[in-house]
């Protein structure tokens, strides 16, 4: 009986635990069907929030989300989201954003959500976080680049590109270092199987992205990629060219070596942008201008050197009509290469007669370059006496001086225009201004003395009747004294090639005048013309023979003394010494260098010969 009575006791415990386990269970599975559906709803409200277009409104949202209550995949979107409006809005400060609780509340959120990421969501994390300004050394950034390390292998080519060029905003923590060095590994394994030659815009990317950061890929790599993009042809979009063009000539790119497929891919892609200049937007075509004139004046490759898209420009401006300020811009970069442009010039003019503040409220820098493209065309408009007077109206002529801006020059190129506004030079030749710019300018006197001795002889020579104030004596002493630091220009090649012509001991070279040129060579003639042999080295040109004797002096001049675009016109300061030559009857031959270097060589004695007895007789 009790043994009955014990298993009827027994029987009811074990029940009753089994039905309240199954109980409890039922209420488990229904609460985690619940969670789960209210997670769902949750995550589609959430979604909701992504429609609006108010970044205020936005962060409001999100302060009140829970970690729970949106998927990973989703974060990603509106951290993308809020660095959009946040672009937009320019009344909210980077600093306000970060400290928003809306904006706090998503880091903390994205600290949970990481680890369940995926790298393409992780990655876009990262460029909101690296575009606001976080520090390399927070926490959640140092999180982010720790699950992008373990998930290196499953990045594209793309991610593994832009990621480096994330990495190169950041400052430096073991974990960026070790993934500078990691992801150009990964990136050379993966590019043969990768790379999409189909997809040029992808290509432009990729090339974008491995020139901005620096990434340092193999050659083979970089290879790959602008072979890829040369394929095409000129077949690309003119946003593609534009592009590549921009990545190819930017500073980060000078890993980049120039070879046969950069200056195929170069010139295929000003071919589509001269193909395509009426329609293109005049902004990009400044900046290609600006881009392409800065490669090739730092690197003088012809690669970067494009006469049509450069005139292109130029009737861009005046087809269009865009006034004065962008044909100034234009020429800005056209004279940083001494690219001379009549046309452009002509408008301008027109332009400023058009409108006189154009010219009387320039500012300095502005008005020494338009004088100087004006001088390396060494060119006057019609109206120049106009543009004259207008330029004196100008109070910037009576304003403070810089003395650490090219002044000098300016004078120069004033000169060569025969422009003489005697107010100015007083004030910048007086003696204390100009003796505390030199000394300021001490380690550019290189070229400040050889310009301050052409000011002198053109005041002196030609301009005397302006009673300008002159330098200084004993400035001009120094500036003189400097000259036998300039004679190493001489090239015993040149030399050689005329005593071939004339014969040995002929040739002086080095001579100075007492006024202060510099003459690298001078020739000497008798009366029937045969070249002279001098007993001694001659310092002065005055000291020459002068009966039955005629000396003239040959200047073998660079590139830089013409326009690139017209080699065998000197610039206005070149033809400004000339004139102060031959005011003291000194005849100057010019030889264009470049000119005779393409000569073959059975035409280059003829040439040189024909030239000097052409000056000389005449």
């Amino acid at each position: 009986m009790l043994r009955q009575i014990y298993n009827i006791k027994h029987f009811s415990i074990v029940n009753i635990r089994t039905i309240s386990n199954y109980n409890h269970q039922l209420c488990k599975d229904f609460n985690d069907q619940l969670t789960r559906q209210s997670f769902k709803s949750n995550a589609s409200d959430s979604l909701k929030i992504l429609e609006t277009s108010q970044l205020p409104e936005l962060l409001h949202g999100l302060s009140i989300i829970k970690k729970n209550d949106i998927e990973s995949d989703t974060l990603a979107q509106v951290f993308k989201k809020i660095f959009d409006l946040y672009k937009g809005d320019y009344e909210l400060l980077q600093s306000e954003l970060i400290k928003s609780p809306g904006f706090k509340n998503c880091c903390l959120m994205l600290r949970f959500h990481a680890p369940r990421m995926s790298p393409n969501d992780l990655v876009t994390c990262l460029k909101v976080l690296v575009s606001l300004k976080l520090n390399s050394h927070n926490k959640l950034i140092q999180q982010i680049l720790h699950h992008i390390k373990d998930e290196i292998n499953d990045l594209s080519i793309h991610q593994l590109a832009f990621v480096n060029y994330l990495l190169s905003k950041m400052e430096k923590t073991p974990l960026v270092s070790a993934l500078e060095i990691a992801i150009p590994i990964v990136f050379n394994m993966n590019i043969s199987m990768q790379l999409d030659h189909d997809n040029p815009d992808e290509l432009c990317k990729l090339l974008k992205h491995v020139t901005e950061s620096n990434l340092k890929i193999s050659k083979k790599s970089v290879t790959n990629i602008l072979t890829a993009l040369t394929l095409h042809g000129t077949s690309l979009s003119l946003n593609a060219a534009h592009n590549i063009i921009w990545s190819l000539t930017s500073y980060n790119a000078k890993f980049i070596e120039c070879s046969d497929i950069v200056d195929t891919l170069i010139q295929n892609c000003i071919f589509i942008l001269n193909s395509n200049f009426n329609e293109d937007n005049f902004l990009k075509m400044q900046s290609a201008l600006v881009k392409l004139t800065k490669k090739f004046k730092f690197t003088n490759l012809s690669t970067y050197y494009n006469e049509t898209f450069f005139n292109n420009c130029v009737k861009h401006v005046i087809n269009y009509d865009l006034g004065f300020n962008c044909a100034y811009r234009i020429l800005r970069r056209l004279n940083d290469i001494n690219f001379v442009s009549y046309d452009l010039l002509n408008y301008i003019d027109q332009k400023i007669i058009e409108n006189h503040t154009h010219l009387s409220t320039l500012k300095m820098r502005y008005l020494m370059t338009l004088i100087s493209a004006f001088s390396t065309a060494n060119y006057k408009t019609d109206n120049w006496e106009i543009l004259k007077s207008i330029i004196l109206e100008n109070p910037i002529l009576l304003g403070e001086l810089d003395m650490r801006g090219p002044i000098l020059k300016f004078i120069v190129e004033l000169l060569s225009l025969d422009f003489v506004p005697k107010i100015f030079f007083d004030r910048v030749l007086e003696e204390h201004f100009l003796a505390e710019m030199l000394n300021q300018n001490s380690s550019n006197n290189f070229a400040n003395f050889p310009q301050l001795r052409l000011i002198n002889q053109a005041l002196t020579l030609l301009y005397k009747e302006h009673n300008v104030k002159l330098p200084d004596k004993m400035l001009m002493d120094i500036a003189i004294d400097a000259i036998p630091k300039e004679t190493a220009l001489t090239n015993d090649r040149l030399i050689n090639l005329l005593e071939t012509i004339f014969g040995t001991g002929t040739i002086q070279t080095n001579v100075q005048t007492k006024h202060g040129h510099l003459l690298e060579y001078v020739i000497s003639f008798d009366k029937n013309q045969k070249a002279v042999i001098m007993p001694c080295k001659i310092k002065y040109f005055e000291d020459l023979p002068k009966s039955q004797i005629q000396s003239v002096a040959i200047n073998f001049y660079m590139r830089k003394s013409s326009p690139i675009n017209y080699p065998t016109k000197l610039r206005g300061i070149m033809t400004l010494r000339k004139k102060t030559l031959e005011a003291i009857g000194i005849k100057e031959v010019d030889l264009a260098l470049h000119s005779l270097e393409l000569l073959p060589e059975n035409e280059k004695n003829g040439y040189v010969e024909r030239e000097i007895r052409y000056v000389l007789e005449n």
